[in-house]
C-alpha cells in the first residue's frame, strides 16, 4: 500500500493561445529548494514544499507570476537532495522521487520506492 498524503502536480491547458509544449530544459538554476527550469518561451519552477509535496508551476520567464496559495508554506526549508544526470534531474526528499527528463522536459513523479504516483504525457507534457 502506497499513502501519499499529497503530491501536487501541473494540469494546465496552455499559457496564452494555443496549445505549445514546454520543450527541451536550455538550462535550469537551482535556487535554495525551488528548482527553475528554463525551456525558451516557457519554463517551469518545481519547489520541494515538503517531504511529501512538490508545487509544480508552468511560466513564461517575461512574466511576474504571484505567489499560489493553494499549498501552504513549511516553517522550516524541507530537507532533500538533487542529481544533475545526462538525460534528468532528479529531485528527492525523504517520501518523493522527481525526475526531470530534459529532452523533451517531462516529469515523474514516484514513491521512494519507485512506485510512479503521476508523470507527463509522454506525447504532450506540460504546455
Amino acid at each position: 500500500m502506497h499513502l501519499v498524503k499529497s503530491c501536487s502536480c501541473l494540469g494546465v491547458g496552455s499559457l496564452g493561445g494555443a496549445w505549445r509544449s514546454i520543450g527541451e530544459i536550455e538550462e535550469y538554476d537551482l535556487r535554495g529548494n525551488i528548482l527553475v527550469l528554463n525551456c525558451g518561451e516557457l519554463g517551469a519552477e518545481v519547489k520541494v514544499v515538503g517531504s511529501n509535496v512538490f508545487r509544480v508551476r508552468l511560466m513564461t520567464p517575461d512574466k511576474v507570476h504571484s505567489p499560489p496559495w493553494i499549498v501552504r508554506e513549511c516553517e522550516a526549508a524541507p530537507s532533500f537532495a538533487f542529481k544533475d544526470e545526462d538525460e534528468h534531474l532528479t529531485v528527492s526528499t525523504e517520501n518523493l522521487l522527481l525526475k526531470v527528463r530534459r529532452n523533451p522536459c517531462r516529469l515523474e513523479f514516484y514513491a521512494r520506492d519507485g512506485w510512479l504516483i503521476n508523470r507527463d504525457d509522454l506525447g504532450k507534457g506540460m504546455g
